[in-house]
């Protein structure tokens, strides 16, 4: 096959790809159920109303150019940058289950506790994020900052921009209205900058990503073998780190060796020494983490690693749509690895025999909707909180994800059709471009279908899982929204070129809206529950087998310092399961409200607990006290060995010891409707305005013709 046809093959390939996420996200919900019948998303109507709202908004700004349009795109910058900084002081998510592990484990590492948790020898893809974390930790402890849960967000969160400005001012090489259009609409991205809060290093290798696209824009325009030199070790170095800590960017490096391969502008010695220097700088990095892993302390277990086929085998589940689950989790966990691995296969090869063919394509149409339908990625949000002012009650943090989800999914709609838009044209129209775009084209497609293929194919489905593919579709994003500006004064100025009318899709746009608010007012009036987190300490380890647990010692006091409820809450849980009858006797445990000076005594039993009550905004302390003759375990108080705990510090009988972490949560649970009458309202008046503003600036730059 010569590189021209394969090269046609990768562009069809992503065009496919592109067009089955569009369509997903047009008429799908995450779970493959009924429309309306998840959450407050919004069905079909609102979206393609909201997105063609937006369009003609856009098309707007296209054809009336405004003399102070680099004064508007500094605005957007600024007011972007201002969002990201009111994202990070109002939003939280705790860490628990694999995020828990993680930071607690970088946490020890800085400490000098190097006995690594069993979880890790399950799990030992998650190392390396361990190590990243800790190292830069421990610059930090050593001026006396020791709890890093409100740290890492701003470091994530400065690597993103740092990396999107790069992109940006590499770009600018190419053209300077894509470059801008790309970082606003980067910058305003939120299901990347959403998981700056979230410490698994997506978001740094996402980061990675974008510095490695911006060299490979620079490499292909440098005009001396110096700077190709520079811009080749910066893009080889910052890919080795992005493969180390995050391993799913080991697609977007296959990616870029086969753009390398089959580009014929690249000489011979380029492709050779880039080639090889993808390879040797990924091998030296691994190395390197390996070494670090074992300054650390972490030698692998291999009979306890989970074996790969677990997760090609949990994705290919017909009871699920692919994605993590529970029971397929441990299957076979009780066996030796390499008989573990022989059952998982067979299984694997039941499931597909009987899905069959037809089960097989609906299979993954369900994954597909699962890890892409949605455009704000949520699903690893779990206990999100949101602080005073901007939100008073915790319970609603779960309702302004999903308002943010609506106002979203046009956006996503939009972002995946004018790349689709793009790619097509790249396909009929490839002689008109320069070659170094059209092979940052092919580089981006490469990376698309990767990803894509990679997970429906073969891997579990989860959006986060998507996010190595986000800087590439947005960089053809811009590419489209830059041809279509240009397409857009071709209209204005040549009468006898044709956009489709901005009239139709206007009238299609408010009729797609009115109906969204006739056929989904009544879905969206249905009671619910929801719950909050309105503060949590700690979370449980269901790997360690309690030997996390720390001795509650026998006739001692426990009682951490002042914790602060900075909203209300009604329900207080609390794990006791541990316990036998006697034990639950023998401890009392009393929450001392520190702001009005009330003690509630609350009940043990060997069971988890949840104390229903009313408490208020305030400061509390929570007392333990082991009145028997013996020590007591129970999972209200671990050892974790490191100061650094998600809680209060605990002292024991007055003093206080370090890395003992009571754990015990309040959450704010409440029964309310999917979307709130207001909510409903507000939803469609915002992209109806957004239309008639649209509308009348068009109007009124007709008439001035």
């Amino acid at each position: 096959m010569s590189r021209i046809n394969t090269k046609t093959m990768i562009l069809i390939l992503t065009l496919v790809s592109l067009l089955s996420i569009l369509v997903s996200a047009i008429i799908l919900y995450p779970t493959g159920l009924p429309t309306g019948s998840t959450s407050a998303f919004l069905p079909v109507f609102f979206r393609l109303g909201a997105a063609a709202a937006v369009a003609v908004l856009s098309y707007s700004f296209f054809v009336k150019k405004s003399k102070y349009a680099k004064v508007f795109v500094l605005f957007l910058i600024f007011l972007a940058l201002i969002c990201q900084l009111v994202f990070l002081l109002t939003f939280a998510r705790p860490v628990y289950t694999d995020t828990g592990y993680v930071m607690t484990m970088a946490g020890r590492l800085v400490d000098g506790v190097h006995e690594w948790y069993q979880y890790f020898y399950i799990y030992p893809n998650n190392v390396n994020v361990v190590i990243w974390w800790s190292l830069l930790f421990k610059p930090l402890s050593l001026i006396g900052i020791t709890n890093y849960f409100g740290i890492y967000p701003w470091i994530q969160m400065l690597m993103l921009d740092l990396g999107i400005f790069y992109l940006h001012r590499s770009l600018k090489k190419i053209n300077d209205q894509t470059s801008n259009i790309f970082l606003l609409v980067t910058l305003f991205y939120a299901p990347i900058f959403f998981y700056a809060i979230f410490p698994y290093n997506d978001v740094v290798a996402v980061s990675l990503i974008m510095v490695v696209i911006g060299s490979f824009i620079r490499f292909q325009m440098a005009l001396r073998g110096k700077n190709q030199i520079v811009q080749g070790l910066i893009m080889m170095l910052a890919l080795a780190l992005a493969v180390s800590i995050r391993q799913n960017s080991i697609i977007i490096l296959i990616a870029l060796l086969a753009t390398i391969i089959f580009t014929k502008s690249f000489s011979k010695k380029a492709k050779t020494l880039l080639v090889l220097g993808g390879v040797l700088f990924t091998l030296f990095g691994t190395l390197g983490f390996n070494q670090l892993q074992k300054n650390a302390g972490f030698i692998s277990k291999p009979d306890l690693v989970t074996p790969s086929v677990r997760y090609v085998n949990m994705s290919w589940n017909p009871n699920t749509h692919g994605q993590i689950d529970g029971p397929d989790s441990f299957l076979y966990s009780g066996l030796p690895k390499k008989e573990r691995t022989e059952k998982i296969n067979a299984e694997l090869k039941h499931r597909i025999k009987i899905l069959g063919v037809k089960g097989s394509v609906i299979h993954l149409w369900k994954k597909i909707a699962f890890m892409f339908s949605l455009g704000l990625s949520n699903q690893d949000m779990g206990g999100l909180q949101v602080k005073p002012p901007l939100l008073k009650y915790e319970w609603q943090a779960g309702e302004l994800t999903e308002f943010l989800g609506n106002i979203f999914q046009p956006f996503y709609i939009l972002v995946l059709s004018v790349s689709s838009f793009f790619i097509f044209y790249v396909l009929k129209n490839r002689e008109k471009l320069d070659s170094f775009v059209f092979n940052t084209v092919i580089f981006s497609s490469y990376s698309i279908v990767g990803v894509f293929t990679f997970h429906i194919l073969f891997w579990e489905v989860r959006d986060r899982y998507a996010m190595p593919m986000f800087p590439f579709l947005l960089l053809l994003a811009a590419m489209g929204i830059k041809l279509l500006s240009d397409k857009s004064q071709e209209s204005v100025n040549l009468p006898h070129v044709k956009l489709i009318s901005w009239k139709t899709i206007s009238v299609l746009s408010g009729i797609l809206l009115l109906l969204s608010m006739i056929t989904s007012y009544s879905h969206s009036q249905q009671p619910t529950g929801r719950g909050g987190a309105v503060y949590t300490s700690g979370f449980s380890m269901y790997t360690e087998g309690q030997k996390e647990l720390a001795n509650i010692k026998a006739h001692s006091r426990y009682q951490t310092d002042s914790f602060e409820l900075a909203s209300p809450a009604n329900t207080l849980y609390l794990n006791f399961s541990k316990l036998s009858k006697a034990e639950a006797k023998d401890l009392s445990v009393k929450l001392i409200n520190k702001t009005t000076g009330s003690i509630k005594n609350l009940k043990v039993e060997n069971k988890e607990m949840a104390y229903l009550d009313s408490y208020k905004p305030g400061k509390y302390q929570l007392l333990i006290v082991n009145n028997g003759n013996f020590k007591l375990q129970t999972p209200i108080l671990q050892q974790v060995e490191t100061k650094n705990i998600q809680g209060p510090q605990v002292s024991e009988n007055g003093r206080v010891t370090t890395g003992l972490n009571a754990i015990f949560s309040f959450a704010d649970n409440v029964r309310t409707k999917w979307i709130t009458l207001s909510v409903f309202i507000l939803l469609h008046a915002f992209f109806l305005i957004a239309l008639i503003f649209g509308v009348l600036r068009i109007n009124n730059y007709k008439k001035r013709q």
